[in-house]
């Protein structure tokens, strides 16, 4: 048996990774690429595997992406290489208090 807590906090993990590809697809969509280019480039900097498809596959490179696209990217990437407790818990103001 696992205990329900363990089961929460993994499922806790899946859906702020499945929010951030989400979140990140819609927003290089939104700024042009094509489905294919936008979900491989979001999957590839979040979960820092190396290159994506299509646009962004192994032969091509991430220089036609505008710089907003650049920058959803590299928090992606900061996300995916950090973990997602550790950012939101840099975000979280009590954790930036004295007590």
């Amino acid at each position: 048996m696992v205990p329900d807590d363990t089961v929460a906090s993994i499922l806790g993990m899946a859906v702020l990774y499945v929010l951030t590809l989400g979140i990140g697809y819609l927003v290089l969509v939104g700024l042009g690429l094509d489905s294919t280019t936008a979900f491989s480039a979001v999957a590839a900097t979040t979960g820092n595997v190396g290159p994506g498809l299509a646009g962004v596959g192994p032969a091509q490179n991430y220089m036609f992406i505008p710089a907003f696209g650049k920058a959803v990217l590299a928090l992606c990437m900061l996300v995916g290489r950090l973990e997602f407790v550790t950012v939101i818990a840099l975000l979280t103001p009590a954790f930036w208090r004295w007590r």
